[in-house]
């Protein structure tokens, strides 16, 4: 009897932590994407975290093509899995596959699912830099044939009103980048 209790035990300790999705994550972002800007012709390393012990086998998918990952570190509660790749000229869309005992699951950016959801696959493309006023900036979509300045004498005028506790301000120069309205 003894015998059994301590190999149920042991049997318990062996098994694997329960599946957090919530432990899940990538995105294109530095921390896991290196170069987080990458050009033609450079090395590109992508990552995914996960929870410690968790997974059985990661691969990163392009198009039809799966390449398995390589553990690269535990840090605290997650595991990190690597794969890099030369870029060519082609933008990639990758997205990850998760082997969690008989279950597999796809990582995009709209997170954990059971089935790969093709437009939200990440992107790289190739020799593409974001202007370094813009990282972290918000974007609004303005559709220009609904703005069209068809009448100029109703444009807004420098202190006209006040919008955020500011005075708004004409603008002339549509090519200089945003100023700062500290909100």
């Amino acid at each position: 009897m003894k015998d059994r209790v301590i190999d149920r035990i042991k049997y318990v300790m062996d098994m694997r932590p329960l599946f957090d999705s919530q432990a899940v994550f990538s995105d294109e972002s530095p921390q896991f994407r290196t170069p987080f800007q990458p050009k033609v012709g450079e090395d590109v390393t992508i990552s995914i975290r996960v929870g410690v012990g968790q997974v059985d086998n990661i691969h990163i998918e392009i198009g039809k093509r799966r390449y398995l990952m390589t553990y690269s570190k535990t840090k605290g509660d997650f595991d990190y899995f690597t794969w890099t790749t030369h870029l060519g000229e082609e933008r990639i869309y990758y997205r990850f596959e998760l082997e969690v005992g008989t279950r597999i699951f796809y990582y995009t950016k709209l997170g954990l699912s059971k089935e790969h959801i093709e437009y939200a696959d990440f992107l790289i493309s190739p020799g593409y830099e974001v202007p370094r006023w813009l990282h972290g900036a918000v974007m609004y979509q303005i559709y220009t044939d609904r703005f069209k300045n068809g009448n100029p004498s109703n444009d807004v005028m420098t202190n006209e009103y006040y919008y955020l506790n500011a005075p708004v301000r004409h603008i002339d120069d549509w090519d200089a980048p945003p100023e700062s309205m500290e909100v």
